[in-house]
């Protein structure tokens, strides 16, 4: 039970993290319209999947999967960063 609140208190605070370095800090155009809906941490808390909706056409959205695939070592460095 506490493992499982805990595990639910990390998925808020890694979305709450990640929109705000999508958001604010990363400045490439292919991620505008973005909006992060859920995170699902891994057991371990090592990992997680991040869910997220955007509007614009299909290439729109190829384009925007392709740059948050492309900054996943960047949000991995800032969230070990602030989670310590």
């Amino acid at each position: 039970m506490a493992q499982q609140h805990r595990k639910e208190m990390m998925a808020r605070e890694f979305l709450r993290e990640i929109s705000r370095l999508v958001n604010y800090e990363m400045q490439d155009p292919r991620m505008k319209m973005i909006t992060l809906s859920k995170v699902e941490p891994a057991p371990d808390m090592k990992t997680a999947k991040v869910y997220f909706s955007m509007l614009g056409s299909e290439h729109e959205r190829i384009a925007a999967t392709r740059a948050l695939q492309d900054a996943r070592s960047f949000v991995r460095a800032q969230l070990r960063v602030k989670m310590k």
